[in-house]
Order: C-alpha cells, then structure tokens, then sequence
C-alpha cells in the first residue's frame, strides 16, 4: 500500500486539485505503482492519476494499468477530463507479456477518449518509449525542463550511434519538435499550466464551452514587421486569458487557448517576419492539430491570416510537403466548429484558400482595409500584367486595382473590410452570432485526411 506521507505522486495531485476535493481510489492495490482518484478543478470534476517512482520505480504491470483503466471508464461514463502526471522509469522486465498489455491497454483506452474528454498529460519525471505513446495521445502535453520525454532514450541512441543522443528526452528537444505543447520551469508551474488549460476547454464534447468575466484589451496597433503572430493575439484577446502552445515549434505561426469577450476561442495567427509566413510542412502541421483540437470541443477558431503562400523549397518539396497542405486545407473544411478569419497583411494563394476561404470551409471573412488579396505573388503578377511599367510602379498598381481588400470584397472573396483597431469588435460581434451554428456532415466512418 502507498504511504500517504511524503509521497511524491500524491503530493502532485493533491497540488493539482482545489484544496482538500482530492479523493484517492485503489489505495490498498499495493502492486500498482500508482495513484489514482478525482477531484475538482476550479469547482469542476477532474479524474487523475500520478505515477509513483518512489516505489517500485513507478513500473508499469498489469495492476498499474488496470487501476488507470478505471480511471478513464469512469472519466468515459461522467463526461469529466483526464490529467496524467507521468513519472517512471518503464515496465517490470521480469513481466514481459504482462507489460506489454498493459501499455496496448492504456493506448486503446487514451485514443478511445480522444475527442469525447479532455486529456493532458503532465510529464513531470522520466517518461519513454511505450509510456510516451501514451502520454502524447492526451490533447496536451506539458513538461517541466527537468522531465524526460522520449521514444528511444539517450543510453539507445548513443549505442545507435547517433550523433545527438545528448539532446534525446530533453525538454527543450520535446518543445522543438513540436511534441511538447508547453515546457515549464517548475513542476509546480506545469501543474498550474494544467490547471489553466482544463479552464480553458468543456468538460466533454457535448458541454458548452466555458465563459468567464474578462477585462478587454487596449488596441495599440501593430507592426508585422517587428511584432509576432503572438503579440497580435494579444491585442486582441482578453487580458490575461492566453495560453500559448508550441511556442517553439514552427515559429512562422503562433497558436492559443484564451478567451475573447469571456468565450473560449482557440487563436491562430502567422508570423510575417518569419520568412513573411509562409506555409511549411511543420506550420501545417501546428495549425491542423490545434484546429482539430478546438473542433473536437466546439471551440470556435479565429485564424489571422499574413502569409505570402507555401514555402518555396526544394527541400520541402522532396520531403512531400504537400500531404500537410493538403490535410491543413482538409482541416479547416471539415471542422464545424465556428470559424472566422481575417486576413491582417497578406493572403496570397493556396494559403489564402487553405486558412480563409469562404468557399473551402471560413464562415466569416474579413479584411483590414489594406490587406493584401492575391491568387498569386504580386510580384509575379506585375510582370505579366504591366510589363512595360517599373516593377514597383506595377506591383502597387496591381495591389490596388486587382488585389486590394476592396477587390476582394466585390468579388464576395471576403466578407467585409474593417480598420484594424474594429478588429475585437468585429469578431466578438461574429463569433456571438455563430454560437448557434449547425452543421450536418453526409454519414460516413471518418474521413481519410493526410499525414
């Protein structure tokens, strides 16, 4: 049996939960290396579980597995979200076959609730190879720079022979590589940051999403040229409401939990000075996963659009970039949630299409009144249209007479042009009459999107 006092893993869960609501099940189950019970968050029901590496090294068996398989069932049957605080240092090795399923069980019974309950992972110790599929199947991943998160581990790769087994499991590496949604530097700011998020989202698929007093922000302009995509959603974003993800992960987009008039909304916005944010496989990649996050619990998406289109890239182009494209467009149009986009700077091609197109999936667009609109790069279409006129010269005259916001709006492409300190207005006036949106999908199993 686990002993109460001084125990790490209850510690952390007593920490993660409003004072004195945490409740603990299976405590007597002495073989299972874990801790596992509920509570409640902010007043709302949390079930939990923390791996104990005090005893036993946190190892997984068959008695550790079952009792966080309760865990999820009852988590299944109440519609309440899932917090898991992984420290372990792997399986029992003398219990191979055991242990096995045991990870198969926790994998099925993770992807099974992915979409119907919220899920976050907190790794706050060792946490790899099969435990890490696991981990990273919950909505979120957050970590504390000490932590370790990895596939194969350091001791592994540098037997492989890699040349970067020093940087295996590191926080900073998880961060990176996009794995790791938010790296903290305290486990006690990790669990905050839990806290947070679960504030953020519905309890399940079927609940409203939250809403909160708020304070508005003050509109003090913007300069894509010095400012990032972060720094524009929170001008326009509620005070204080932001959580940003995978901040260093694909820095050509910023995207965020937060709150807007005191209505969850999920944010997306490109960073132009990151090479005029353009569209590569890894950018895809962010803005797919968090809108189908915010799809899966009917959070709207508020996309502010500056990209000059795809990256032009050999490399990229060898490495098949087009399936992220691809499946970044199929994202957009199958989500249902609310979805309203502006394009704040430029909205040139496929990248237009893919995060504004009122025909492939945006309910709303809008365009601030010197925004850029273009089925290709301006530059590009001067020369062909006025090849007798100085470049600069042509290329002005092509952004005001062709690709103009204006231009955009006669043609219907957007919806309405607006001054950028309107913008919060705007969307909060949008996204209020989109709260009753409905949309019925044509029956199928699940849609075949790319990879």
């Amino acid at each position: 049996m686990l002993s109460t006092e001084n125990n790490k893993a209850l510690s952390r869960l007593t920490a993660l939960f409003d004072e004195g609501s945490f409740v603990q099940m299976g405590s007597q189950v002495s073989e299972a290396p874990v801790v596992t019970g509920w509570g409640t968050i902010d007043g709302n029901p949390v079930y939990a579980f923390a791996q104990d590496r005090e005893s036993k090294n946190g190892a997984m068996n068959a008695a550790h597995a079952e009792k966080i398989t309760k865990i999820y069932d009852l988590a299944a049957k109440t519609g309440c979200p899932v917090v898991g605080i992984y420290d372990s240092l792997g399986a029992e090795l003398d219990k191979n076959a055991e242990t096995m399923n045991a990870y198969g069980m926790l994998l099925a019974k993770t992807n099974q609730l992915s979409g119907v309950v919220p899920q976050i992972s907190v790794v706050l110790g060792v946490c790899g190879g099969s435990a890490a599929m696991v981990a990273c199947s919950a909505d979120l991943t957050i970590m504390s720079k000490d932590a370790e998160l990895f596939l194969h581990g350091p001791f592994q790769i540098k037997a492989a022979g890699c040349c970067e087994a020093d940087k295996a499991g590191k926080a900073e590496t998880a961060a990176a590589a996009g794995v790791a949604h938010v790296v903290t530097e305290s486990e006690e700011e990790a669990l905050e940051k839990a806290r947070f998020a679960l504030g953020l989202l519905p309890s399940n698929n079927l609940a409203p999403a939250p809403y909160f007093d708020f304070e508005a922000p003050v509109w003090s302009g913007y300069d894509e040229k010095n400012d990032c995509g972060a720094a524009l959603i929170e001008k326009l974003a509620d005070n204080g409401s932001l959580l940003h993800l995978q901040k260093d992960f694909a820095k050509g987009v910023c995207v965020a939990l937060g709150t807007l008039a005191g209505q969850s909304v999920g944010f997306v916005a490109n960073t132009f000075k990151e090479n005029h944010g353009k569209l590569n496989a890894a950018v895809c990649t962010k803005i797919a996963r968090f809108v189908r996050l915010c799809d899966s619990y009917s959070i709207p998406v508020v996309t502010l659009v500056n990209s000059a289109g795809f990256a032009v890239s050999g490399e990229e182009e060898v490495a098949g970039s087009i399936r992220q494209a691809s499946m970044l467009a199929h994202t957009y149009a199958e989500a249902t949630t609310a979805k309203v986009s502006v394009v704040v700077g430029k909205g040139i091609g496929p990248a237009f299409m893919a995060l504004a197109g009122k025909t492939s999936g945006a309910d709303l667009v809008y365009a601030w009144n010197d925004a850029v609109i273009s089925s290709v790069c301006p530059r590009t279409a001067a020369a062909i249209l006025y090849p007798d006129v100085k470049e600069e010269e042509g290329i002005a005259e092509y952004k005001q007479n062709v690709a103009s916001a204006v231009c955009a709006a006669k043609t219907g492409c957007v919806d309405e042009v607006i001054a950028p300190e309107a913008t919060r207005d705007t969307l909060v006036c949008a996204l209020d009459m989109l709260a009753g949106k409905r949309v019925s999908r044509m029956p199928k199993k699940q849609s075949n999107i790319q990879f």
